[in-house]
């Protein structure tokens, strides 16, 4: 979570809106940036801006309430409208995220009791996006990122001609390619495994949550003069 948001605000005759001296302050660490905006009257047309994470001022990240660990690195977006679409490049040069001790713990979902009935609507029926509204595509430049974990230390990139691509019209569709690069090492029932090869994550815009992955890594306690390798080819599920 970040909270604390501080920043000047300048906002020029010709439109343009600089935010400048950004600081907001998370549970632990901070992140600092500045973003120009370019307006035309009240409608928007493009605006780019640049973020950092320093050492030391690591941003711990979340996901429904799950820890994912804590990053640190620099982050630089740029955004234009055309037409009736939104275009945005979200580059990260490079990343650093260190995963928690614990990554088995989770949230547990609760689902409807069936013994309890509610005879009228809670708040508001939620309204599906129309299909011809404002859509948006963010396209990730990823430079370099380094995972870091109790049973993982991995690095990985993005893909330069199918990148990370996140399309949001009346539903969020996920695509693009991700790299594996050689020089990191994964671990198994106690068992540590070298990738020595690029391997390939692959999101799959019609499954999202079940990439396609094409990863090779070999045994490091082999005994001497043998090779033990395992390589998975597939869908994840």
């Amino acid at each position: 979570d970040v909270f604390g948001w501080l920043l000047k605000i300048y906002y020029k005759s010709d439109g343009t809106i600089e935010l400048s001296d950004i600081r907001a302050e998370g549970t632990r660490g901070r992140i600092t940036g500045k973003a120009v905006a370019h307006m035309n009257g009240l409608r928007f047309e493009r605006a780019e801006g640049s973020f950092a994470i320093a050492k030391g001022q690591e941003i711990p990240l979340t996901l429904e309430g799950v820890p994912l660990g804590n990053a640190r690195g620099t982050i630089k977006i740029a955004a234009e409208k055309h037409d009736n679409e939104i275009r945005a490049t979200l580059g990260i040069p490079q990343l650093h995220l260190d995963l928690p001790a614990d990554s088995a713990r989770g949230v547990q979902p609760l689902d409807d009791n069936p013994s309890v009935s509610v005879s009228h609507r809670l708040g508001a029926m939620k309204e599906p996006r129309a299909a011809d509204a404002l859509a948006w595509k963010l396209v990730f430049d990823v430079g370099r990122v380094d995972v870091a974990g109790p049973n993982l230390e991995v690095t990985i990139a993005g893909s330069k001609t199918s990148p990370p691509t996140v399309v949001l019209t009346d539903a969020a569709r996920i695509s693009g390619d991700i790299t594996l690069l050689p020089g990191g090492m994964l671990q198994f029932f106690g068992k540590q495994f070298a990738i020595e090869e690029a391997g390939l994550v692959r999101l799959r815009a019609e499954d999202t949550a079940n990439p396609y992955l094409n990863v090779k890594a070999r045994w490091r306690g082999a005994p001497e003069g043998t090779s033990v390798f395992v390589e998975y080819v597939g869908n994840l599920l």
